[in-house]
């Protein structure tokens, strides 16, 4: 699926909730979708969101694996990668727009190790940084979360962002990204535009408190990620890395502010 097609459907998706969020408030104000005492006119769409004690800033921090597609191993099988044990570490923030919106800022440190497994000298390794920053739409608003009417919460994300990578052979740990020509040497870029989406299911042990598995493909501008070109391929593709992992969510905690409270009215 290219990258035109996940746009689509992840717009669509957007869409379809602004929609059925819209009309429900719109025309039933104390319609509930079947949640038992919630009003969702508290809950509308575009409401801007504020809560008395909790800040509407939150921080993360997970570990998890990473795999990647391109000349030396592919999907879904992502065979000789490490027996899939390339490890992920993450640190980021999000900022809550509303009940169902959220900005997230979030950087990845991860390592890749693959080897050919019918061409063993077609291998690399390479430890890699990513940033992006994205859109998390909750499929649950976070009004039921905070009235306990709900502790489990799926999401989507998709945005924009960059990685600097550096594939390197395995045993001379020489750079692949340096062709030594006929008459000169080319150096490819080790940094690419990235376009991260992927989904989500997040548990709350309270309010401020959850953890979260998620998963998530990063669309490449490079074929280079693995150090290798396909010269030969009729119909050449970028390379792209994928991203599993576990974490947790802190939301931060304020003082008492009586003027939020009432925007909550």
């Amino acid at each position: 699926m290219d990258c035109r097609k996940l746009t689509l459907i992840i717009s669509l998706f957007y869409f379809f909730q602004i929609g059925i969020s819209g009309k429900s408030y719109a025309h039933d104000p104390t319609d509930t979708l079947g949640i038992e005492g919630l009003n969702l006119k508290d809950a509308f769409y575009f409401k801007l969101y504020s809560h008395p004690i909790l800040s509407s800033f939150s921080f993360n921090a997970g570990i998890g694996i990473a795999a990647y597609g391109g000349e030396i191993s592919t999907p879904p099988d992502f065979a000789g990668q490490n027996n899939h044990l390339n490890p992920q570490l993450n640190l980021g923030l999000e900022y809550r727009l509303t009940h169902f919106v959220s900005i997230r800022a979030e950087s990845s440190f991860f390592s890749l190790k693959a080897t050919n497994l019918n061409d063993p000298d077609k291998a690399f390794k390479s430890n890699n940084i990513e940033f992006y920053g994205a859109i998390v739409h909750d499929i649950i608003p976070k009004k039921s979360i905070e009235s306990y009417y709900r502790r489990f919460s799926p999401y989507v994300y998709g945005g924009i962002g960059g990685v600097y990578f550096d594939p390197k052979t395995i045993d001379g740990d020489e750079s692949l990204l340096i062709e030594e020509g006929d008459t000169a040497t080319i150096s490819h870029s080790n940094t690419s535009i990235i376009f991260p989406i992927g989904f989500g299911f997040k548990y709350y042990f309270h309010e401020s408190l959850s953890m979260s598995i998620e998963g998530g493909t990063r669309i490449t501008k490079t074929d280079f990620f693995d150090g290798f070109e396909s010269k030969n391929d009729p119909d050449p593709r970028n390379d792209v890395y994928f991203i599993i992992g576990a974490k947790i969510n802190i939301q931060i905690q304020t003082r008492y502010k009586y003027n939020r409270h009432l925007k909550r009215k």
